[in-house]
């Protein structure tokens, strides 16, 4: 094979190469990012709990994703880090890590709030809403 024909099935099979790993790697999560999300309403079944956040509270309950896999979460009271990971069909994974420990009182939602953040394992943004999808659950976010 001459160079330049070397060089172009090169070139192909890089391309080729990206594609494959972009595929595989699912969504790139970047509609997430460079965005904090306030919740507006929460659905879940365990701990079992519906509701509307107050727009006055949604300040309270926030997730900001970052573009490195981190996440930084305020549920009312207490501020709790994350990582998440994106893939295909909109899938997604956050697992909740340290958290402070303060007791928000019986009028939080911090606890419905991390248990629909938890148990996501879709999600879907349209303009400036997020809704995450679980068994059993929903959680809907704007975009601040």
């Amino acid at each position: 094979m001459n160079t330049r024909i070397r060089r172009a099935v090169a070139a192909i099979a890089a391309v080729a190469a990206v594609a494959v790993l972009v595929a595989a790697c699912g969504g790139s999560g970047n509609d997430l990012t460079g965005k904090t999300w306030q919740a507006s309403a929460i659905t879940t079944t365990v701990p079992a709990f519906q509701g509307v956040v107050p727009p006055d509270q949604a300040a309270n309950y926030t997730i900001a994703f970052q573009s490195d896999g981190n996440a930084a979460i305020k549920a009312d009271c207490n501020n709790v880090t994350a990582t998440y990971t994106t893939g295909s069909n909109n899938a997604i994974t956050i697992t909740l890590g340290a958290s402070t420990m303060a007791l928000c009182g019986d009028e939080s939602l911090d606890q419905a709030f991390l248990a629909a953040l938890g148990s996501a394992t879709t999600y879907e943004v349209s303009g400036n809403t997020l809704k995450l999808n679980a068994s059993g659950g929903t959680l809907e976010m704007t975009a601040q």
